[in-house]
């Protein structure tokens, strides 16, 4: 690896270090992206401190969006950040041309895009060299960087340590997710600072008060989610087929774990400094 892509790789590293929230996409009663209240949702994540925003990837239904869909997400987030934070372009498959389609789709959107995030593949169950492979076409088809994401309930086979190895002394690759904060996100960023300023016991703390609700969240993903947003007013509940709207069950138990959070976090929430 040459001296410039080990600092191009540092220059990344810094600002992916933070809270970085994963977008869901609201639709509205046609089943068409709702522009307003995505920009809304952008604008809210910011203001709460994110140092970056995901679009069209995993709460995003990505399954179910068009590369021009894709593409049009990219540009309102940026549109909204106006260069506050990085904006991550989802952009993965589980087949290799498809990866390749949507990550050039995303480097269409020009300088609205900062980096791709590029999912694991799953079902199809691919080798280790295949997955070497996928990524590398992957990395081939962009100059931005590319982050990749391990889904583990959601994929059959996932990064072996000798593959991602291998792929760590690619150029352009800078970074692994490896899986709420949408619902709510000053108290995510809270979590962070108090970690980043040696504050274990209080991140702890803070961090099993939101388990019960996590968890919930993660349960139907992105439905819960969907459903949550929609409970604080930032967008309708609407989902793509096959996921669906929860049902009333599950929207009570998710309703009950945000009054709670709410009641004893939220309305009494204060900004956090980083000292």
């Amino acid at each position: 690896m040459t001296a410039k892509a080990v600092t191009a790789k540092a220059d990344t590293a810094e600002w992916l270090s933070g809270y970085i929230p994963d977008l869901p996409t609201p639709f509205n009663h046609q089943g068409e992206i709702d522009a307003e209240a995505f920009g809304r949702l952008c604008e809210r994540q910011i203001s709460a401190g994110a140092t970056a925003l995901v679009v069209g990837e995993t709460a995003g239904e990505s399954s179910t969006l068009e590369p021009a869909e894709r593409v049009h997400l990219v540009r309102i987030a940026a549109g909204v950040a106006r260069k506050r934070v990085r904006i991550i372009a989802g952009a993965g498959s589980n087949a290799t041309d498809r990866a390749v389609m949507f990550t050039r789709a995303a480097a269409a959107a020009g300088a609205d895009a900062d980096a791709i995030m590029s999912v694991v593949p799953y079902y199809n169950k691919p080798m280790p060299q295949g997955m070497a492979a996928h990524f590398r076409a992957i990395t081939a088809a962009t100059t931005l960087p590319v982050i990749l994401h391990d889904i583990p309930s959601r994929r059959v086979k996932g990064l072996i340590d000798e593959t991602l190895l291998e792929l760590a002394a690619a150029p352009r690759i800078v970074g692994l997710r490896d899986g709420g904060g949408d619902v709510a996100p000053d108290l995510y960023v809270a979590v962070h600072r108090h970690f980043r300023a040696g504050r274990l016991y209080q991140a702890r703390e803070l961090h099993q008060r939101l388990v019960p609700l996590a968890t919930l969240l993660e349960r139907e993903h992105p439905a819960a989610l969907k459903f949550a947003l929609a409970l604080l007013g930032f967008m309708q509940p609407a989902t793509r087929l096959p996921i669906v709207q929860l049902n009333g069950s599950a929207k009570a138990e998710l309703a009950q774990a945000m009054a709670e959070l709410a009641n004893e976090y939220i309305a009494d929430a204060a900004p956090l400094s980083d000292e």
